[in-house]
């Protein structure tokens, strides 16, 4: 049982973080794309903040 979970569990680790990647990638084509065409200012900065915590954590913000 224990072999199985070592086997797996590099995969499920690159699998979360895929999908939490795409989770900010979507937010940030959301926060474009109102900004684009003028949606609310609270809805636009709702969205941003993955995408500021990303830059922020890579020492970029």
């Amino acid at each position: 049982m224990n072999m199985i979970f070592d086997a797996i569990m590099p995969y499920v680790l690159v699998l979360g973080l895929l999908g939490l990647f795409s989770c900010f990638w979507m937010a940030e084509q959301t926060r474009r794309s109102l900004a684009a065409k003028g949606g609310e200012d609270g809805v636009i900065n709702a969205l941003s903040w993955p995408w500021r915590l990303m830059l922020r954590a890579a020492g970029r913000a």
